[in-house]
């Protein structure tokens, strides 16, 4: 590969994309971001926690991984005002504990 193609595909690397948003890990930190109106546009932290809270409280909404407006087509966006979840996780107590179990646990239903 000569050099101008390599120097061509570093350039597409670190071209950003639509998914570095997620990619850097902004959605999954510990942070209280909402974005006002823009909540709908771009999936903040507090978004992306409502995913995983317990079904009754939201936990089977918000799948959109980096467009909430997908959730609002869809009917499945959830993000109360005013409001965070108190208590993260799944409600099976059959779910296995392991990493390993957790793995093959798909495969033995």
């Amino acid at each position: 590969m000569d050099f101008a193609a390599r120097r061509h595909l570093a350039e597409r690397i670190r071209r950003p994309r639509p998914d570095h948003y997620r990619a850097f890990g902004v959605c999954a930190r510990n942070l209280d971001w909402t974005l006002g109106p823009f909540k709908y546009v771009i999936a903040t932290p507090v978004f992306h926690r409502w995913h995983h809270t317990a079904a009754d409280r939201g936990g089977e909404k918000n799948f959109a991984a980096t467009f909430p407006v997908l959730d609002l087509i869809f009917g499945t966006f959830y993000m109360p005002a005013g409001e965070k979840p108190d208590r993260y996780g799944i409600d099976d107590r059959e779910f296995p504990t392991s990493f390993g179990a957790q793995l093959l646990h798909p495969f033995t239903k």
